[in-house]
């Protein structure tokens, strides 16, 4: 009887308290899960920028050689084949950080549900059990041990969480950040002569000689950064590639030791440590 009242009390005092807390974050593991997958998601988001750019650029530039002949300029780069592979290699990377943004923003939207669904979920939980702890009946036992594992999967899925974007704050730190920040750095350096390349080819209106009166004055004015990109390119194709390279290496890392292995290592591991501890049903209190 004691033993039933006290866990009772204990119970709704605990209840309560959970639903006065709701969405309440904690001081130190929240605010730093908060700024990793901020920070996560910035990263990628500006390194997804980067590799479009780049690939939108690549693709005026493989096109050129037939937006420029028909207006009779005699100028033909043949850049299409020289540049595929750079453009191959620009949409992988693009297909990578899309997914690893993606996942990085599931994973923020489940925790943010978690911080506010958890402690009144948690609530309901210990005051079913707090009744059911009264009734005599076996069906009640049997009810109130499930109504301690869904506890167990809501706590693992509360801290679970911002302890696995603890984890991965320190391996971001450790082995991706500074690697990620110097190739992407260089690329953006590497390819700063295609951002003056815009829309190249030539108005159609007026057939060919009407192009010429039209389009005379774009194609001079981009002439020149088409030779300059193209410049840049030849001189810098090796270190363009290993940086995409390295980018795409590296983001493949986030997605697969971040995004996969770390959260669901940390949620196992917290969730086999939960079941060990109350494989003894301690809250199936026993009437006496």
């Amino acid at each position: 009887m004691r033993s039933r009242l006290s866990w009772t009390i204990t119970s709704l005092v605990v209840a309560l308290l959970l639903v006065l807390t709701a969405g309440v974050r904690l001081p130190v593991p929240d605010a730093r899960a908060d700024r990793y997958f901020d920070e996560a998601i910035t990263s990628a988001g500006i390194a997804y920028g980067t590799c479009r750019a780049v690939n939108a650029a690549v693709s005026v530039l493989a096109e050129s050689d037939l937006q420029l002949e028909p207006a009779g300029v005699g100028v033909s780069l043949a850049a299409g084949q020289t540049l595929d592979p750079l453009d191959d290699l620009t949409e992988r990377l693009a297909d990578v950080l899309v997914t690893a943004i993606a996942s990085l923003g599931v994973q923020k939207l489940f925790f943010e549900l978690s911080v506010e669904l958890v402690p009144p979920l948690l609530a309901v939980a210990l005051v079913a059990s707090a009744v059911l702890v009264w009734m005599p009946w076996p069906w009640a036992r049997r009810l109130q041990r499930w109504l301690l594992r869904v506890g167990i999967v809501l706590l693992v899925a509360r801290f679970g969480l911002p302890l696995s974007a603890t984890v991965n704050d320190v391996v971001h730190a450790r082995f991706f950040a500074e690697r990620i920040a110097t190739a992407q750095a260089e690329l953006s350096l590497q390819t700063s002569a295609l951002d003056d390349v815009g829309e190249l080819r030539v108005p159609e209106r007026g057939g060919i000689m009407g192009a010429l009166g039209s389009g005379a004055a774009l194609i001079g004015e981009r002439l020149e950064a088409v030779r300059q990109a193209m410049g840049e390119l030849t001189r810098n194709a090796g270190r363009i590639v290993a940086n995409l390279v390295a980018l795409t290496t590296l983001y493949a890392g986030v997605f697969v030791v971040q995004v996969i292995l770390l959260p669901l290592g940390v949620l196992w591991l917290l969730g086999s440590l939960a079941g060990r501890l109350t494989r003894g049903d301690p809250a199936a209190v026993e009437a006496r």
